[in-house]
Order: C-alpha cells, then sequence, then structure tokens
C-alpha cells in the first residue's frame, strides 16, 4: 500500500511538473496554447477568404448552383452561371457601333420568331434585306419604318441585327 501511494505522489507531481511546463512553454516570447489558437484562426481566414466567389469582370448571376455547407473543388466551375451586366454590354455596344452608319429599313415580313422582323434598306441603287432583333414584334406591320446602326463587321450583317429603340406603342403606330 505504501509503495502504491508513493507511486501516485509521483504520477501526481510529474503531472504538476508536465501542467507547470506546459503554461510557461512559449514559442518567440508567446505561450504555445496562444499561438496554436492563432495559426487555427489564421487558416479559418484563408479559408474564408478562398471560398468567395469573385468574377473576374463586372457580371450579373444568372444562376447560382452552390448553397450555404456546399463545397467546391479548385478548378472545377465556380457553381454560377454567369453573363456581362447589361452597362458592361451597353458601353461595348456604344464603343463597337460609335463608327457604323444609321440605317433606315423598312419592315417585309414578320416571321414566326417573336423576336425578328425582316428588313429592306437601300445601299445605293442596290435593295439589301436583314433581319432585325426587336424585344416583340407583335405591333410592327409590314411598311413601318425603324433606324438601326448597321454592323460595321462583314461577317456581323447575316447575323440578326439588334434594334435598341422605342418599341410601337400599338399595332403599327409608334
Amino acid at each position: 500500500m505504501y509503495l502504491a501511494a508513493e507511486a501516485n505522489v509521483g504520477v501526481a507531481e510529474a503531472e504538476a511538473e508536465r501542467a507547470r511546463l506546459d503554461s510557461e512553454s512559449m514559442i518567440g516570447g508567446i505561450n504555445t496554447e496562444v499561438a496554436r489558437l492563432q495559426a487555427e484562426l489564421q487558416a479559418a481566414e484563408f479559408n474564408l477568404q478562398e471560398t468567395v466567389v469573385r468574377a473576374p469582370t463586372d457580371r450579373m448571376v444568372l444562376q447560382l448552383f452552390l448553397r450555404k455547407g456546399m463545397s467546391q473543388k479548385v478548378g472545377l466551375s465556380s457553381g454560377l452561371a454567369t453573363v456581362e451586366s447589361r452597362e458592361v454590354q451597353r458601353e461595348e455596344e456604344i464603343s463597337a457601333s460609335a463608327n457604323a452608319p444609321v440605317v433606315e429599313v423598312e419592315v417585309m415580313r414578320i416571321p414566326p420568331n417573336p423576336r425578328m422582323i425582316l428588313c429592306r434598306y437601300w445601299a445605293g441603287n442596290e435593295e439589301r434585306r436583314c433581319t432585325v432583333r426587336v424585344g416583340q414584334n407583335a405591333d410592327f406591320v409590314r411598311g413601318m419604318k425603324l433606324r438601326v446602326q448597321e454592323p460595321s463587321d462583314p461577317s456581323a450583317q447575316s447575323e440578326p441585327w439588334p434594334y435598341p429603340g422605342p418599341l410601337p406603342r400599338r399595332r403599327g403606330h409608334w
């Protein structure tokens, strides 16, 4: 019994010495427990900084596939479907079309596609035709005239031309 009690005293003294050394241990003048907690905090701040999804340009989020608690592996898609903001698109359109000539076109036909109209215009003595992309073609009628900017890029002339102007307020009338 005496030896067991003496062993217990030895264990207790060793634990007390370990606790004293733990409390006094320093790394660069900072308590080791404080240093460990600071390292954990820095790692958490870094992880938080890396989880923020930032777009490389001024864009609008169309669909968000990430939810709170989800993880995303590095190198995969961002989990966002984006499109350039209207301001960026408008600035690009203005700069690209600053030198483009404005053409008066006449509506020839209203196709089934509700966002397009088929038009004609004159370049010198030559009649040309184009498709113009409008927001809604329900109120356009044959013979109406509108002004659009002719694409400066020859390859873009075969694509529908954008029409940023006003739509008719009622059928056939501006």
